[in-house]
């Protein structure tokens, strides 16, 4: 009896490029995962994408053609070093860089990434093609959120992906990395 493997490919439609305001959903730690520089610690944060309600001027959650909301993921060397993209991109969403006192503190007892879960900021998205036309959002920039915009919430029904299981029981960051395997 054959054994077959079908291409499961999923489309998925990705957010519009632009300015937006977003939600921290979920901070992933991937573990140690090759790169060009070697193996690294890699973490993602996921963010959901806002939009103002012409009808109300109310902030929302974006729904993309599906009725599902637009998220969109970064990709980061778990590493708070003062030249890391990571720490560039925190200090930027904070709005200010860490303070002597804050480095001590990162240096002795690192930075809780859990802890931008639910925090707001606005994103900068650009469009990039790969081979074979397929479009991929990537965040180029990130801001503090403005104090005076409404800021939008973890919608109550988001599971976390460290909380999901996969069709055949395993972890999701698992199945993730396995697929780096060169077969």
């Amino acid at each position: 009896m054959p054994i077959l493997s079908k291409n499961n490919r999923k489309e998925f439609q990705a957010p519009p490029e632009g300015l937006y305001q977003a939600v921290c959903v979920d901070v992933t730690d991937l573990g140690l995962r090759p790169t060009r520089f070697g193996d690294k610690q890699q973490i993602d944060i996921r963010w959901m994408l806002g939009e103002v309600d012409d009808s109300t001027g109310q902030m929302h959650i974006k729904l993309n053609d599906t009725g599902y909301p637009f998220t969109i993921m970064g990709r980061y060397t778990n590493s708070m070093n003062e030249k890391s993209n990571l720490r560039k991109h925190i200090e930027a969403w904070r709005g200010r860089p860490f303070s002597s006192e804050e480095e001590k503190g990162l240096e002795e007892n690192g930075f809780d990434l859990e802890k931008l879960i639910g925090a707001n900021c606005q994103l900068q998205i650009v469009h990039n093609l790969a081979d074979g036309g397929r479009v991929f959002a990537n965040v180029q920039a990130i801001v503090s959120l403005d104090k005076r915009l409404p800021k939008l919430a973890v919608p109550k029904d988001y599971i976390r992906i460290q909380d999901r299981k996969t069709t055949n029981g395993e972890h999701p960051a698992a199945v993730e990395q396995d697929a780096d395997i060169p077969f």
